[in-house]
């Protein structure tokens, strides 16, 4: 988990500023493991924070997402979903219930980072990949 001080920092470097209001999000976006929309997220935070808006969310949450400290998760059937998990994993995303799990696989990962390396990305540099595997 990413601890405040390491949160300004990097929000800092990337040329964002730092709030009350970003850390508030970001840190109960990293407590919860069921991937919220913005809505889940901010019916959260209201409970300690009572006076943070959905806009207030809504622009924290963006301005995270440039800023590469959160991710996005288009689950395809419902509202965008965030996710602040850093390390490498794939998401499980179930169609019938718009669950998204987290899914780890290292063999799949140096399988796909392998192929990725080698191929033909139209003289384009391999920089990053997600993968969303959706389930019934």
């Amino acid at each position: 988990m990413i601890d405040q001080k390491d949160f300004s920092e990097i929000l800092q470097a990337k040329g964002f500023k730092v709030t009350p209001q970003r850390w508030i999000i970001f840190k109960t976006l990293q407590e919860v493991h069921n991937h919220p929309t913005a809505e889940e997220l901010y019916s959260r935070v209201r409970l300690e924070h009572s006076s943070i808006s959905l806009a207030t969310v809504y622009k924290c949450l963006e301005a995270l997402v440039e800023a590469g400290i959160v991710n996005k998760i288009d689950s395809k059937a419902d509202a965008m979903r965030y996710d602040a998990k850093k390390e490498e994993h794939f998401h499980l995303i179930d169609t019938n219930t718009l669950s998204i799990s987290d899914y780890h696989n290292e063999e799949l990962n140096v399988l796909i980072y392998k192929y990725l390396e080698k191929a033909d990305l139209q003289g384009k540099t391999f920089k990053k990949f997600s993968l969303n595997i959706y389930t019934e």
